[in-house]
């Protein structure tokens, strides 16, 4: 936004300007100050930081700024800045062609409008900063929920970009908690999400690194300045603590698993939303492999209990897959009666007299295995 625009804008804003104690222009997704029209003291140079207004090295937990843009609402906050309670007002306006929000400052320290009689400056900032962290956060993990997490991300793909630095998702979610829930109920899911969600944070770097809540059982976990190679790193060390964990329900013992989708970027030409769907996609990938893998070692188990030979157990995955006695023959270059009896002995170790009974006694042990 040049001068003259500016210009036309103070004129426009009149009365406005007088109402408030600061007004200036702010562009929320890179948090830049584009124009004061009634700065405090000097003004702030062109491309400032918006939140080094209020001393700060990282933009705003609670940025009204972003969600005024994306919302096209006015949205207000307080904020506690020094000795001073200040409320914000966040009013998105296009201006000459250029999507933008004014921020509208006001000091209500001795106006009456929140009750801080008793309180001393520590007991003020905490009560503010409760409330704007309640804004943003998932109630049931205290991690930052999904508003916060399309609000931020924009800003954390710039950031990186300018910084010269690579930006890395994590998409992570429970394979398992449909099957918890089954077995125990939905408090007992509740309560592996949160354990889950205490996990991904154990692992964030403080000041860099956050977790958001995207749904349900999935998660995002940001990483700053973290490149591809560094953020599947962390998904091992990850996987490996959930691996090792064993939570307990109701004197039960329950073991969980998860998959994890990494996505990582070196520009800013990037939508948040194409990010975290290309590290779903990754995470869908993952979970395709990792399911391979569980019914091979299921299916390896089974074979070992009923002491399957080799050609048993290659006749025993044919019939898991519905295939006939026909096909069998034909896949394994065998005769019929040679595949009826295979099957007769397999029938015969597993202690079963058809092909229903058969896979009914293999999807139990699949069902037992999981949960």
């Amino acid at each position: 936004m040049n001068s003259i625009k500016l210009s036309k804008l103070n004129q426009e804003l009149a009365l406005v300007k007088d109402l408030f104690d600061t007004v200036r222009v702010v562009e929320p997704i890179q948090k830049t100050v584009v124009g004061d029209l009634k700065p405090i003291g000097e003004a702030e140079p062109p491309s400032t930081r918006c939140f080094y207004f209020w001393e700060r090295k990282e933009a705003c937990i609670n940025c009204i700024s972003t969600r005024a843009l994306n919302n096209d609402d006015v949205f207000i906050k307080i904020e506690y800045h020094g000795e001073r309670l200040i409320m914000i007002t966040a009013v998105p306006v296009v201006y000459q062609g250029e999507k933008v929000v004014l921020e509208m400052l006001k000091d209500i320290t001795d106006k009456n409008i929140i009750d801080i009689q008793g309180m001393d400056a520590t007991e003020l900032q905490e009560m503010i900063n409760r409330r704007n962290y309640s804004v943003v956060t998932d109630e049931l993990t205290s991690t930052f929920n999904k508003n916060y997490l399309m609000e931020r991300m924009p800003y954390e793909i710039t950031k990186n970009a300018e910084e010269q630095g690579k930006l890395s998702i994590i998409f992570a979610d429970i394979d398992n908690l449909k099957s918890i829930n089954f077995a125990y109920g939905d408090s007992a899911g509740d309560y592996i999400i949160k354990e889950f969600a205490s996990i991904l944070s154990s692992q964030c770097r403080e000041g860099l690194d956050w977790v958001a809540r995207y749904g349900g059982d999935e998660f995002i976990v940001v990483l700053s300045n973290t490149s591809r190679e560094l953020a599947e790193q962390a998904c091992e060390k990850i996987n490996r603590m959930v691996s090792e964990t064993t939570l307990s329900w109701e004197g039960q013992e329950v073991k969980i698993t998860a998959s994890f989708g990494v996505y990582t970027v070196d520009t800013g030409d990037v939508f948040a939303e194409e990010l975290l769907d290309y590290a779903r996609q990754n995470l869908y990938l993952a979970k395709k492999r990792t399911e391979a893998r569980r019914l091979d070692a299921i299916f390896e188990g089974f074979v070992d209990r009923y002491q399957l030979t080799a050609r048993e157990s290659e006749v025993a995955g044919l019939l898991l897959e519905g295939i006939t006695n026909n096909d069998i023959a034909g896949r394994l270059f065998i005769s019929i009666p040679t595949v009826k009896k295979h099957i007769s002995e397999i029938f015969n170790k597993a202690m079963v007299k058809s092909r229903s009974e058969f896979l009914a006694k293999y999807q139990d042990e699949v069902r037992n295995t999981i949960l």
